[in-house]
């Protein structure tokens, strides 16, 4: 079982938290996969949750024959509003 704390609003400076949780509810995050400089894989873009967490779930369906020179993974940010 897993436990969140939710801060109270009247505990708070108002005007300043709902500007973070604003800025928190339009961001969105993706990632894009490179295999040896190549792009292989790009994920759905998804919401970034209150608690600064994403979940990605992606499988890259790829067939490695030999060792790689490099993987990168490169995380993207994606603001609205």
């Amino acid at each position: 079982m897993e436990i969140r704390t939710v801060t109270i609003s009247y505990f708070i400076d108002f005007r300043g938290e709902q500007q973070r949780r604003s800025a928190v509810q339009n961001t969105r995050i993706y990632a894009t996969v490179f295999f040896n400089g190549k792009q292989v894989a790009r994920t759905d873009v998804r919401q970034l949750s209150q608690d600064f967490t994403v979940s990605l779930a992606h499988i890259i369906p790829i067939h490695i024959i030999q060792w790689p020179d490099s993987i990168t993974v490169q995380v993207g940010l994606c603001q609205s509003g």
